[in-house]
This record gives C-alpha cells, sequence and structure tokens, in this order.
C-alpha cells in the first residue's frame, strides 16, 4: 500500500507544474473569448473545461514523457529537444482534442461510428484551432522552461531568478 501511495504523490508531483501552468493559461483562454464577445462573466461550464483543460495537457505531457521516442533528440543542442518535444506533446493534445469533441457526440448520434461521420461539421473549426495554436505556443514556452531547468538545475533557476542581484554594473 505504501508502494502505491508514493508512485501515486509522484504522479501528482510530476502533474502539478503543466496543470497549474496550463490551468492559467485555459482561464485566460476563457476571459478573452468572453471579453471578445462582450461577456464579463465566466460561466461555470467554461471554469471546468479550463479545469478538465489543464488535466488534459499536464497528463499528455506526462504520458508523451513515457514514450521512448520522447528522448530521440536528448543528446542533441537543447532547441532540437525542445521543438521535438513541443511537437510530440501538441500531437498528444490534439488527439485529446478531437476525442474531447468527439465522445459527447457518441450520446448524441447514437453510435461511435455515427459520430465519427459527423465530427467534421459538428467541431466549431475557428475555436477549435484558435484553441490549438495558443495551447502550442504555451507548450513551446513550457518545454523550453522546463528544458532549461533541467539542464541549468532548479536551484540555479531559482537563484537566478529570486537570488540577490549584485550590484556592479
Amino acid at each position: 500500500m505504501k508502494k502505491a501511495l508514493a508512485v501515486i504523490k509522484k504522479e501528482l508531483l510530476e502533474l502539478l507544474p503543466p496543470f497549474l501552468y496550463f490551468l492559467v493559461l485555459f482561464y485566460v483562454i476563457i476571459i478573452i473569448r468572453s471579453l471578445m464577445v462582450n461577456q464579463y462573466g465566466i460561466p461555470a461550464k467554461s471554469s471546468v473545461a479550463a479545469l478538465i483543460g489543464a488535466l488534459i495537457v499536464g497528463k499528455s505531457i506526462l504520458i508523451a514523457d513515457l514514450l521512448p521516442i520522447s528522448n530521440w533528440f536528448k543528446k542533441n543542442r537543447l532547441v532540437y529537444n525542445v521543438i521535438w518535444r513541443s511537437l510530440l506533446y501538441a500531437s498528444i493534445v490534439l488527439v485529446f482534442q478531437i476525442l474531447e469533441e468527439w465522445i459527447p457526440l457518441i450520446k448524441k448520434s447514437g453510435g461511435a461510428w455515427e459520430a465519427f461521420k459527423h465530427l467534421g461539421g459538428e467541431i466549431h473549426w475557428h475555436r477549435f484551432v484558435a484553441t490549438h495554436l495558443i495551447t502550442v505556443l504555451f507548450l513551446i514556452v513550457y518545454n523550453a522552461t522546463s528544458t532549461l531547468v533541467g539542464a541549468l538545475g532548479r536551484e540555479k533557476v531559482v537563484s537566478i531568478f529570486f537570488g540577490k542581484r549584485s550590484t556592479d554594473g
């Protein structure tokens, strides 16, 4: 039992940084959408969608990190690794975004195949693409940051951002 709890704790601690980062991102997207259509309140449905979206992206990152192909460029320059992992993360997030649109259609249309046939016409493509592009942009920022933290070390990054600055020229 202790081993299972340790594994769960480890998973939650790994999920926490990307989850919090993307939770803020998805709330920003919701606020922007609300402002663009002159809605100044955030509906509960949108708040739940932001929470679920952050969980999906966070878990997508953890899933991608477990794949052997995620380390193809680990020995190359960091930029290659950032680009590769960002493409990998974005692909997995895209699959989850499509599933997120497809699953409710299954109930509505009476079957998985029928839902799949109507999926293209049911998706609000402008919203879907805009959300995916913003997510990919912030995946790149997240990935670059986490790669730098991995290369420099957490203590060094914390020291750079929160340590004392010298007053030398």
